[in-house]
């Protein structure tokens, strides 16, 4: 349980939290990041993959095509 505790020294009135609490905050942080992270991920891959199959890479296969008489 987190507590206001204004006279704890270096606290400036900020509340305080047990060991256990902060452990606990810092592993919902970090899922969330983890989420976060993967979610970016995916919508890179999905990025990359509507650009490999976008006008650019039709066009450097025509020109590859055109360019070797093929």
């Amino acid at each position: 349980m987190t507590a206001i505790a204004p006279n704890a020294p270096g606290t400036g009135g900020r509340p305080t939290s047990s060991k256990a609490e902060r452990r606990a905050a810092r592993a919902a942080v970090g899922a969330n990041h983890e989420q976060e992270l993967a979610r970016l991920i995916d919508r890179v891959r999905e990025g990359l993959a509507r650009f490999d199959a976008g006008p650019v890479q039709k066009l450097h296969s025509f020109c590859s095509r055109a360019c070797s008489g093929g």
